[in-house]
């Protein structure tokens, strides 16, 4: 038993620092701490980590707070050669099935917790085209995001409706490619979405988008 010690030391230091470096051990969109029998725990110093679950203290969800009211920047081209920044407000709501799910452990394999990704959301996104004269819009749209248990990388697409007031308002539809960086499954995501805007009444609105910041889902 003594010549074990070593490599139980080596092996709760490795899971320590990929859980400090993963940003998967942030937060899940669906978390069930649990810790482990008093028997599983003999080799480890487990006391901070179960202080820290006593007191309700949750890391992960000010990190994801953080990411849930940052704003994404990003850069509109239109077909009539206009070219302007925008700033965006994006909300999501998560929706469908929990996949995949995994189980990460503790810093010292004292605890576990389930994590769940849903592939599916609703997003609203309010936001302002940056000029002289700032300019409204908001975008309503249905995503699906595939993001594999074992990839940092996510891809989606996603489909809604988009209402602006450039010179005069125009409603019109939008659709979009999603990459999302981040381990799954929990926030924060950085993600870039790459959008093709298109007004049947004015054509010359039409525009391809380019948005990038972090988000919960």
């Amino acid at each position: 038993m003594p010549a074990l010690r070593p490599a139980l030391r080596h092996r709760s230091a490795i899971c320590g620092l990929l859980l400090l470096i993963l940003p998967a051990s942030a937060r899940a969109q669906q978390r069930n701490p649990v810790a482990l029998p008093p028997m599983m725990l003999a080799h480890h110093n487990c006391d901070p980590e179960l202080a820290i679950l006593a007191r309700g203290v949750d890391y992960g969800a000010l990190t994801a707070l953080v990411a849930a009211i940052s704003p994404h920047v990003g850069v509109m081209a239109r077909v009539d050669g206009t070219v302007r920044a925008s700033l965006l407000m994006p909300m999501s709501v998560p929706i469908g099935p929990a996949w995949p799910t995994r189980t990460l452990l503790g810093w010292h394999e004292c605890t576990r917790e389930e994590e769940a990704f849903r592939p599916f959301r609703l997003s609203l996104e309010p936001g302002l085209f940056l000029h002289e004269h700032p300019t409204g819009f908001v975008r309503a749209s249905f995503r699906s995001i595939w993001h594999p248990e074992s990839s940092f990388f996510g891809l989606g697409a996603g489909f809604g409706a988009i209402a602006d007031w450039q010179s005069g308002g125009a409603v019109g539809f939008s659709s979009e490619l999603l990459l999302q960086l981040g381990g799954c499954c929990a926030p924060p995501f950085w993600q870039l979405s790459v959008r093709r805007d298109q007004y049947p009444s004015d054509r010359d609105r039409e525009a391809f988008v380019f948005v990038f910041g972090p988000t919960v889902w």
